[in-house]
């Protein structure tokens, strides 16, 4: 626990300065006008239950090097709240280095509990959009606070529970939240999967957008790592790779990336002292375990949800997120993470028919243009 008491040694000065700065910040520069909805959401204790506490969201800064927060609020009794952007020159920014994709901590918690989630958004035409067109988050409070902290996080609480909860934040974010440790890891990730039959032949391309969903993994004490959420890597890249596929074929894909394991430190409230996340796509591509075991059940398990190819046809798709693949990736050796990508013009799957008199394709959980995962035979 000495790393989170640390975190907290310096900023505990520095939030007597912030609500000095506060109080001499001007009315109409406290009063400013909430930005575009960046997330709704609930806050929850550790039973699930509605918790009336503060909530934050907060990106990283290329240019800062730091987390600085972009949003305030104070969720209601239920634990429900809204977080509405404050920093869109910045933000707008960082996303574009990241194929219009903006990554972002939510925390939040009350004297006693905090948590937080990782989650992606993107700007288009001004309104923010999530995945799958939600904006919705549950942040779980489920870490105990430390002393330390608590006392950062009682000021925090007061500033963002004011009226002018949008300029307390743009205020408070001069005091950033900054790593003082960073460690690097390039390790394999599942990126999707190719399944075949007889007389059929596949082909699968990942590249360009490098379009994928990673898990990102968190802890407030340095030893006890789960997964809360997931980033967007979409960094573009004029690479592609491709895997092609002879008939009875089932397979996982793999392609390696790297991740980052920060230490935090700083003023930050209800956030992870540790973080670990994807920073960016490397290439390469390489098979992972065998899944053979989903296929040759068009016919009949999956019958509902199949398709009939005659001789000598092709059938394609890239649109549609694929499969959330749990334990794509062991990172650091301390956290396993969950990776989905999604099918696009840079991420497609294609398949080849041979001159036999009728093939089958079918959907795991709906038809084949719509499910998360496509197995054959």
């Amino acid at each position: 626990m000495s790393g989170v008491r640390s975190r907290w040694c310096v900023p505990i000065a520095t939030v007597f300065a912030t609500g000095l700065l506060l109080s001499m910040l001007p009315v109409q520069v406290l009063a400013a006008p909430r930005g575009p909805l960046l997330v709704t959401g609930t806050l929850q204790d550790s039973t699930g239950a509605g918790l009336s506490g503060t909530v934050s969201a907060w990106f990283e800064d290329g240019v800062r090097g730091e987390l600085v927060m972009v949003a305030a609020a104070t969720a209601a009794p239920d634990g429900t709240f809204e977080l509405h952007a404050t920093s869109l020159g910045a933000m707008r920014r960082a996303a574009a280095q990241n194929d219009g994709w903006l990554n972002l901590m939510v925390a939040g918690g009350s004297s006693e509990r905090q948590g937080s989630v990782a989650v992606t958004r993107r700007l288009h035409d001004g309104a923010w959009t999530g995945p799958h067109g939600s904006l919705h988050v549950t942040v779980m409070a489920d870490a105990p606070v430390t002393g330390p902290e608590q006392r950062v996080i009682e000021r925090f609480a007061a500033s963002a529970g004011s009226r002018a909860a949008a300029g307390a934040a743009q205020a408070l974010s001069l005091y950033g939240c900054f790593p003082d440790r960073e460690e690097t890891w390039k390790g394999y990730t599942v990126i999707g999967e190719v399944h075949t039959w007889t007389d059929h032949t596949a082909r699968w391309s990942y590249g360009k957008t490098a379009d994928s969903d990673i898990g990102v993994g968190i802890s407030y004490d340095g030893s006890a790592w789960r997964q809360s959420g997931s980033f967007h890597i979409g960094t573009s890249s004029s690479s592609t790779v491709t895997k092609k596929a002879g008939s009875r074929y089932g397979r996982l894909l793999l392609s390696r990336f790297e991740y980052r394991k920060l230490h935090w430190t700083g003023y930050c409230p209800f956030l992870p002292a540790y973080t670990i996340a994807p920073a960016r796509w490397l290439s390469g591509l390489v098979e992972g375990r065998n899944v053979r075991q989903y296929d040759g059940y068009c016919g009949s398990y999956y019958a509902a949800n199949a398709a009939e190819f005659g001789p000598n046809t092709q059938w394609s798709r890239d649109r549609s997120d694929y499969a959330t693949f749990h334990g794509a990736v062991s990172a650091f050796g301390v956290v396993s993470l969950t990776a989905q990508s999604g099918l696009s013009t840079d991420v497609r799957m294609t398949h080849t028919f041979g001159s036999g008199r009728f093939h089958r394709l079918c959907g795991n959980d709906g038809d084949i243009l719509h499910a998360s995962r496509v197995f054959a035979g």
